[in-house]
């Protein structure tokens, strides 16, 4: 296993949301129409379960042994001049996340959920991942401390890998290609910016810190102060808020405006700072992972 510069060593990843982008190019849930403005109730990310990542390059002939979340399963390539690529591996068809990457729809009759593959008009949408893993501190006098490591794609297209799962084989997982571009917008909403991160574009965006995050998507009506939270936070001062008009920088909204609650989760903006009309409210809670 490698560790980072400060300390930290990781298991594989064992965590992964999936956004959808509106088209400002603003992550608005696990679908990419719009929260409605004013409710009470947002959305959130899709979690993918499952899931891990696997080299580049990887045939689909080939049958990958699953090594569990105490050995990193993951690799990119770095190779210049090209952007780092992967491949993401589910045990488990998931619809809702196929129907993401392709800009199609799950119809539902009954208790029967229908998707599809291949469509005739295939648009694949551009997205964004979050992947969360465990980790532990390795640095002198601070060792064996419990840690998250996260890795966000703030721009990505994912692409249904072949059809090799049709036929019969030891390992059958589903399998999808990601690409990804350049992004200019930080996991929790603020931009790059070159006197702080000396770029104002990445591909891969790694983060510390000591809890899984969920994100949590609404749309401000310029008078709506409360909104229902998907998951109680472990810690309140943690939570980062950020608001957004249409295409305008993100802005992360100071603490000493609102207050987190838990039990009944929700967020309450306060002293009449209600998010503006239209403006897409993302907030960051960390969790225990036991309980996403």
């Amino acid at each position: 296993m490698a560790t980072t510069k400060d300390g930290f060593i990781g298991a594989g990843f064992n965590t992964v949301y999936v956004f959808a982008k509106n088209t400002s190019g603003v992550m608005v849930g696990s679908d990419t129409t719009e929260p409605t403005a004013g409710s009470s109730t947002g959305t959130s990310g899709l979690r993918v379960e499952g899931a891990m990542t696997v080299p580049a390059g990887l045939p689909d002939s080939d049958i990958l042994d699953v090594l569990g979340d105490d050995e990193p399963t993951v690799q990119f390539d770095f190779g210049e001049p090209t952007l780092p690529s992967g491949i993401l591996e589910l045990a488990a068809r998931n619809l809702y996340l196929e129907a993401m990457v392709q800009g199609t729809s799950v119809e539902t009759t009954g208790n029967i959920k229908t998707g599809v593959l291949a469509p005739n008009t295939k648009q694949l949408a551009d997205l964004a991942i979050l992947f969360g893993r465990r980790a532990k501190t390795w640095s002198p006098g601070d060792r064996g401390v419990q840690k998250r490591e996260l890795l966000f794609l703030p721009s990505v297209t994912l692409s249904p890998k072949g059809s090799a799962d049709w036929t019969q084989r030891a390992h059958g997982p589903y399998r999808y290609s990601i690409s990804m571009s350049k992004g200019n917008i930080l996991p929790w909403g603020a931009t790059f910016t070159q006197s702080g991160q000396g770029t104002d574009a990445s591909a891969l965006v790694p983060v510390e810190a000591n809890y899984q995050y969920v994100a949590n998507f609404f749309k401000g009506n310029g008078v709506n102060l409360t909104f229902n939270l998907s998951n109680t936070p472990v810690i309140t001062d943690t939570t980062i808020v950020t608001t957004r008009v249409g295409t305008a920088a993100p802005v992360i909204v100071p603490s000493i405006n609102y207050a987190i609650s838990a039990g009944p989760n929700r967020i309450t903006f306060t002293g009449g700072n209600a998010p503006a009309n239209n403006a897409i409210v993302t907030v960051w809670i960390p969790v225990e992972v036991n309980n996403l």
